[in-house]
């Protein structure tokens, strides 16, 4: 009777040692992906080229500016699991509907676009701006249709697709959106809002979450004066930066 119970009780502890064997494996190997986990983020530095955005009456370029802080960012992230890809690396001009397909074809966890903002009838204006897409699935449907010239019936899978990763994209960029805004204002810059905007041609055609980020007025002249000494563009490289790494939840 005692030998009975003595197998029943070691065959117990036998398969309870294989499941829990099993249990860790597939927990380490889980934790370990998600570790290896390499986010890819695109990041458009707006305009460029024949196309130099707003003007600053110090002689700043808005599309120089672009440039210097993604390339800041792209620099700082380079120690963590993110990939960065750049809509352009140089000062040429890239049309905005492809910029938007250049996140789909780096498969872009994340894209953002860059900007700055500027109103001259009132020079005193100042504040960081963010927008996402203000999402309609009826009518970006049809957007979508005509933009790619896709074909309702041939095409219905592809616009399928397309249309659901969009759909499914809108809360991620709203929380993006919102991570900056925190981090705008944690670093003293003024928020003037997180909104959404169905215009945006560069924030239309992506998959991936998508916000569009106006750093702050080059029409004010100590905005300009702290971007051509390069405070702002080290803060704002900083902000994009610690946002990114939130998003993804990837310790500093």
């Amino acid at each position: 009777m005692h030998s009975y119970k003595n197998r029943i009780f070691l065959k117990s502890l036998f398969i309870f040692c294989v499941l829990s064997f099993c249990t860790l494996t597939v927990y380490g190997m889980a934790n370990n992906n998600a570790k290896a986990k390499k986010y890819v983020v695109v990041i458009d530095p707006g305009h460029g080229g024949s196309d130099p955005g707003t003007l600053g009456q110090l002689g700043s370029k808005e599309k120089d500016i672009n440039l210097l802080v993604t390339e800041k960012v792209k620099q700082l992230l380079s120690k963590y699991k993110v990939t960065v890809q750049l809509t352009r690396t140089d000062d040429s001009y890239v049309e905005v509907h492809e910029r938007a397909l250049m996140s789909n074809f780096y498969e872009a966890d994340l894209f953002i676009s860059i900007h700055l903002n500027s109103y001259t009838e009132n020079r005193e204006i100042r504040g960081s701006e963010i927008y996402y897409f203000d999402y309609q699935r009826e009518a970006y449907t049809k957007r979508l249709i005509l933009k790619e010239n896709f074909d309702e019936k041939k095409d219905k899978k592809v616009i399928e697709e397309w249309v659901n990763d969009k759909e499914n994209s809108i809360k991620p960029s709203i929380k993006f959106a919102n991570i900056i805004a925190d981090n705008v204002e944690k670093n003293g810059i003024k928020l003037r809002g997180v909104m959404p905007n169905l215009d945006l041609a560069v924030m239309a055609y992506g998959r991936a979450p998508t916000v569009l980020f106006e750093l702050e007025f080059l029409s004010n002249l100590t905005v300009e004066a702290k971007f051509k000494n390069g405070i702002y563009v080290d803060l704002f490289a900083k902000i994009i930066k610690d946002s990114i790494l939130q998003y993804f939840d990837i310790r500093q």
